[in-house]
């Protein structure tokens, strides 16, 4: 089997293809396989460097002045998606969105406070917090099962 890949900045997400005078067992697993993986890679820019990102280590995105923002323990990576964008492709990953401008990791949150009217308080391992905006309650809570 020949394996090739292709580096193109037009495309945005990997695409595969493959060319076979037949479809075998092992193409058909292959082809299984690179579907259920549901693949995705992250990167971040600092300091005019170029950081491969974890999603476990993220413990949220944000916007601020046109930009978006991966926050980490460490610092904060610039990264080069649309918080749309990055809400469609963490379906499933233990991401919720909690207001225009913010989508949490759920594994990263301590617990959620809701004493405050009308919102949460999410306060996050690290010590810090942020808060869902109204909108999003009934998302947050029923993505919980509340």
């Amino acid at each position: 089997m020949n394996v090739e890949i292709v580096v193109n900045s037009k495309y945005s997400e990997p695409k595969v293809v493959i060319y076979t005078d037949n479809v075998s067992n092992d193409i058909s697993n292959l082809v299984n396989q690179i579907k259920n993986s549901n693949m995705f890679s992250l990167h971040g820019f600092l300091n005019d460097k170029l950081y491969i990102l974890d999603l476990q280590d993220i413990y949220l995105f944000y916007s601020e002045n046109g930009k978006v923002y991966a926050k980490t323990s460490d610092n904060n990576y610039n990264v080069k998606y649309k918080l749309y964008e990055l809400e469609n492709l963490l379906i499933n990953r233990n991401f919720i969105r909690i207001s225009n401008s913010e989508i949490i990791n759920l594994k990263k949150v301590k617990n959620l406070d809701f004493a405050f009217l009308g919102t949460i308080k999410i306060n996050f391992l690290n010590g810090t917090y942020t808060y869902a905006s109204r909108r999003f309650i009934k998302k947050i809570k029923e993505y919980l099962n509340l």
